[in-house]
């Protein structure tokens, strides 16, 4: 049986907070490089995926946990991997990764894991790797590979390895967007 697949995106709300700004997006695929620390793809040679999203649902920090969740208007291209996700609580020192675009660079991959959590956040320490400013709404996986938060933000970066980042719990996020999943 042929599965379908609906292609739904999921950021933080500071990145596109409103229809308006959804219309305008575009996505890249496939920025990264052949191998560690190789030579990135020129952004014009990557495939791109126009014509906006529809905002689904959101929050901005103040209301909850900091998520927006959109609709490609436009198909993605063959190849691209389909994220799964998972409310279930991750644990205190649970290990993690988070794959990001740095200041729109290609894609890197970091290492960590959770060191304390509110109502709407997680809280964690990278081990490898950093985030940087423009990495924000990139997703935090789990060690089964599913989405468990959108990064909001926080003080770690290449100046400040051991600081942490905040990434909004997906558990928070679910009840809010499941009826589209």
């Amino acid at each position: 049986m042929a599965q379908d697949h609906i292609d739904y995106f999921l950021t933080a709300n500071h990145c596109v907070s409103n229809q308006g700004e959804a219309s305008t997006t575009e996505y890249y695929w496939f920025y990264q490089t052949s191998t560690c620390n190789g030579t990135p793809p020129n952004p014009a040679s990557v495939s791109r995926t126009g014509q906006g999203a529809d905002y689904l649902q959101g929050r901005n920090r103040t209301q909850d946990n900091d998520f927006a969740f959109l609709k490609l208007r436009q198909a993605t291209p063959g190849g691209v991997t389909y994220s799964g996700w998972t409310a279930s609580h991750p644990g205190s020192g649970a290990a993690v990764k988070g794959i990001h675009h740095p200041d729109g660079s290609y894609k890197r991959i970091s290492h960590g894991a959770l060191t304390s959590e509110t109502a709407n956040y997680w809280t964690m320490r990278w081990s490898s790797g950093v985030t940087e400013p423009g990495s924000s709404g990139s997703p935090l996986f789990n060690s089964s590979r599913q989405v468990i938060g959108q990064l909001w933000g926080g003080s770690a970066d290449c100046s400040n390895p051991t600081g942490t980042d905040d990434y909004g719990r997906f558990n928070v996020t679910f009840p809010l967007i499941s009826k589209w999943l």
